[in-house]
């Protein structure tokens, strides 16, 4: 067996037609750009966004000769005058686009015409028919207005019953709503009443409100009526009384020299003199004779 010739033949290379260059044999591939990977920020090293600046509204003054209304500003700023002269401009254009005259007069002189004309035509009209016919139609031409006339009664009357409903309502929330959220529960509470049953509401339609007020703002304190703190109770008044002090009691104390027989000598006046005293400036004062013969009595010596 010609072994070489078996490995020629492993090593000889492919003919030209059957060459598979090194580039068939490994498909090209395109570049990809790929997006930078963020980098996470180490911890401890936050740092919230920077505060937007508030806006300030923009704010506009409107003038009394211009009626557009400008799109570049939140707030408008219009004089009294200025403001008169854009209604009075706007009065005057809806009256033209109507009746194609501003003029109030002869506006309403054409709508006299045309009752006057209206009039006259109902009148031709009734003229021509008999009287059972004429009597059928002024029926139904009073029986019309009567029942416009009592429609429109009956819608003043239901306006009137919500208007005075509505102050019953508003009375017996403010006792416990405060004043400046008084529209937005007000409507929360009208919200309410759609879904709510009528024989949950029941015959006392007050009641029912004042216990579903109550308890709403058992619940949300923040809607609740400030609180006043309360007034410090009055001071009883106590009149100082001044206690005065009694005078001292007056104290005759014995007078006592000691010379007489080695004993000293009472000083309290004794005998004839027994109702008066050596105290001075007193009612029953001794006098100055009284006082010698009293002292030489008891055995003073000067």
């Amino acid at each position: 067996m010609n072994i070489e010739a078996h490995q020629s033949n492993q090593a000889s290379p492919a003919p030209a037609g059957e060459a598979v260059s090194s580039t068939q044999a490994q498909p090209q591939v395109s570049p990809q750009v790929q997006a930078p990977v963020p980098q996470a920020q180490p911890r401890g090293e936050f740092q919230p966004p920077a505060p937007q600046a508030a806006q300030t509204p923009q704010s506009r003054k409107l003038s009394a000769d211009d009626d557009t209304i400008p799109d570049d500003a939140d707030m408008f700023e219009i004089s009294k005058s200025a403001l008169k002269k854009r209604l009075d401009r706007a009065k005057r254009s809806d009256l033209m686009k109507t009746f194609g005259t501003d003029n109030v007069e002869d506006i309403l002189a054409w709508k006299q015409q045309a009752e006057d004309a209206a009039e006259r035509e109902e009148e031709q009209r009734l003229a021509q028919m008999t009287d059972a016919e004429r009597y059928r139609a002024q029926y139904e031409k009073a029986y019309n207005d009567s029942m416009h006339w009592k429609t429109e009664f009956e819608r003043l009357q239901e306006s009137y019953a919500v208007r005075e409903q509505d102050q019953q309502m508003t009375n017996v929330a403010s006792k416990y709503v405060h004043p400046k959220l008084m529209n937005s529960l007000m409507f929360e509470f009208a919200t309410h009443l759609q879904n709510a049953d009528d024989e949950v509401i029941g015959e006392n339609p007050a009641a029912y409100a004042e216990n579903w007020f109550k308890n709403y703002v058992a619940e949300n304190p923040e809607f609740g009526v400030p609180k006043t703190p309360a007034a410090p109770e009055a001071q009883q008044f106590q009149p100082q009384i001044q206690q005065v002090a009694p005078a001292p009691k007056q104290v005759q104390v014995p007078i006592s020299n000691g010379a007489v027989g080695g004993k000293p000598q009472n000083a309290m006046p004794t005998g004839q003199m027994t109702q008066k005293t050596l105290a001075p400036n007193q009612p029953n004062s001794m006098s100055a004779d009284e006082a010698k013969r009293w002292m030489r009595s008891h055995g003073y010596n000067f």
